[in-house]
């Protein structure tokens, strides 16, 4: 029962930081605006198409960037709230189902004792609230799915097994590394007892595993990308500096540094942890961000099974308050923008939305409701992106909407450049900028804004 009150407290605390982060325009990295339209544009005939990644990148489809099948079993919810809002609160419910799923892991191991106060270890963890603030992506459904799929496999429910591997492979192309660490780690674990018939199960996961990667990068992301994958780049050098150290470590205090207690857990966590520390992108390497999708869950039951093999009763109180001191310490949320980048910390601010923020909502809602193109800042993209016509990038559009108070807004209104002079300022207000093309004056369906 207790789980459950942790689960529902967490489910809407999350929500609410998330809502509270989108009333305030907090999401400016464009990911849940590009979500939002791929999704939207599917509804409308367009397989997952967004502005930014066809002005960016040249795709006409996310599946150039990124290969996430996941997006179509999440297309039917969707389609009942077309809303970025949606996103948030079910990439929330994910974070939040995983903490029951953990709790049950850890609990055929450890008791009811031991599983709960590792799962309140969990639950505090500053990277899972990471995962969680830093706009949508698919693969947070991927943290409860790794769960299910350990535990269903040390059930014995093979069959379940496989179907929720499946799952998880389905959420972006790098989810193998995940789901053939898990698979191998069981393996190595079940090699002195498990049958021949449970390896084979094991060993056609990590088979599947190494397909789908194949897949993913040398057909599929390819086949709507001629020009290849775009993030090869990311490990085109490596430098293992102090702060990918220091990264590494903090990561692994959160969880007490169980999972590096036991030589076996190396199998289950070498991949994913590779993935990030060779990476050249120094978010990758920053608790705030949703890139330790597959080392938080891992990490999770590398901790259950050294807390199960390993004798640990003389230290394990004082590491259990480490690690939840080290996580709140860590905790990537703040009420100042002054605090936001810690070194290895990406902090989200929280903010309450003001009058001025009521302000900019009704012209944004007059312009979603409008027929007319609209350039803009990333301030108010995700905001927007349920039409398919909101751009990034300088194009012939209808509209221009800035908001002249931030860095952002300046800059984006001065990369339009000269082009600007074809357009009317329409409306401007406590630095709020509207302008249409002069040839639309009257014409785009933009209703009920006063004129300044």
């Amino acid at each position: 029962m207790t789980i459950i009150v942790i689960f529902l407290a967490y489910f809407i605390v999350l929500s609410l930081l998330c809502l509270r982060r989108y009333g305030a325009f907090e999401y400016r990295s464009l990911d849940l605006g590009i979500f939002t339209q791929s999704l939207s544009s599917t509804l409308k005939g367009c397989f997952f198409y967004n502005t930014v990644e066809y002005q960016w990148y040249g795709v006409s489809s996310h599946f150039g960037v990124h290969n996430q099948p996941l997006l179509l079993l999440i297309l039917p919810l969707y389609a009942l709230f077309p809303s970025p809002k949606t996103l948030l609160i079910l990439q929330a419910f994910a974070l939040a189902s995983s903490i029951p799923i953990a709790f049950e892991l850890a609990r055929e191991e450890l008791g009811e004792r031991g599983a709960f106060v590792l799962t309140l270890l969990y639950a505090t963890n500053s990277s899972l609230l990471g995962i969680g603030l830093f706009e949508f992506h698919p693969v947070s459904l991927a943290v409860p799915l790794l769960l299910l799929s350990a535990l269903l496999w040390r059930r014995g429910r093979k069959g379940a097994f496989l179907f929720t591997s499946m799952l998880v492979l389905a959420a972006k192309e790098d989810a193998p590394l995940g789901v053939l660490s898990l698979a191998l780690y069981e393996l190595l674990n079940d090699m002195p007892k498990s049958k021949l018939a449970g390896k084979k199960w094991l060993l056609g996961v990590m088979g599947l595993s190494l397909l789908w990667l194949v897949l993913s990068l040398k057909l599929i992301i390819p086949h709507f990308r001629t020009a290849g994958y775009i993030y090869t780049r990311l490990y085109d050098g490596f430098e293992l500096d102090s702060r990918k150290i220091l990264y590494f470590i903090v990561a692994n205090l959160t969880f007490g540094l169980f999972p590096l207690m036991r030589l076996r857990n190396l199998p289950l966590l070498a991949l994913p942890w590779a993935e990030s520390l060779l990476a050249v992108r120094e978010t990758q390497t920053m608790i705030g961000f949703h890139y330790p999708y597959m080392i938080v869950p891992l990490s999770f039951i590398a901790s259950v099974d050294t807390l199960r093999d390993r004798r640990l009763k003389d230290v394990l109180a004082p590491l259990l308050i480490l690690s939840i001191i080290t996580s709140l310490a860590t905790y990537p949320l703040t009420s100042s923008p002054l605090l936001q980048d810690r070194y290895i910390v990406h902090a989200h601010l929280i903010e309450k939305p003001d009058d001025r923020d009521v302000l900019i909502w009704s012209i944004l809602k007059a312009l979603k409701k409008s027929n007319c193109s609209i350039y803009t800042q990333p301030r108010f993209y995700s905001s927007l992106a349920n039409k398919l016509d909101v751009y990034l990038g300088v194009t012939n559009v209808d509209v221009l909407f800035f908001d002249m108070r931030t860095y952002e807004g300046r800059k984006f209104k001065k990369r339009f450049g000269k082009g600007i002079a074809n357009y009317t300022l329409v409306y401007s207000k406590d630095g709020v900028e509207l302008y249409v093309r002069r040839d639309r004056v009257g014409k785009c369906g933009v209703k009920s804004l006063p004129l300044r």
